[in-house]
């Protein structure tokens, strides 16, 4: 699955780039309500790789869904665009500052493979899923449904 994310709104540190290609690879539900992820990522410059890894998984839970567990559909069924309409403040500081709060860990794999959209490089990340679900809902960016 390759998804290219666009962003909305005025540009800001997390869209320097208008889109960003990446393919999730693999998804594990770890026992603590992490997702641990890898994904690839295309077209991203060296300096930018590990952040663009650590957004792109937030916004796979967020917009896409992972895995056919717990999280196999996304915090955010309205769309993408919808939610940095609805909410831009809460996305702004998320994709600037907090999305650091919801990754436990972020490791590339392998190397840095050159910026292009035929090379990509591997990042294997876990992410703290329950935790972001319960800041939506805090916010009330999402209502609170079970868990």
């Amino acid at each position: 699955m390759l998804l290219c994310l666009q962003t909305y709104g005025q540009e800001t540190n997390h869209e320097k780039a208008s889109t960003v290609s990446f393919r999730l690879k693999e998804v594990h539900y770890l026992p603590d309500s992490n997702i641990e992820m890898t994904i690839t990522l295309y077209g991203v410059k060296k300096k930018d790789s590990d952040y663009h890894a650590k957004c792109s998984a937030i916004r796979l839970l967020l917009f896409e869904g992972v895995g056919t567990g717990l999280f196999s559909k996304p915090f955010l069924e309205e769309g993408e665009h919808t939610a940095f309409e609805s909410h831009p403040t809460y996305f702004q500081d998320l994709f600037d500052v907090a999305y650091n709060d919801f990754i436990k860990s972020c490791v590339m794999e392998g190397g840095y493979k050159k910026a292009d959209k035929e090379k990509g490089t591997s990042f294997h990340l876990v992410v703290r899923a329950l935790l972001l679900r319960r800041d939506l809902e805090k916010k009330q960016i999402r209502k609170k449904i079970g868990l």
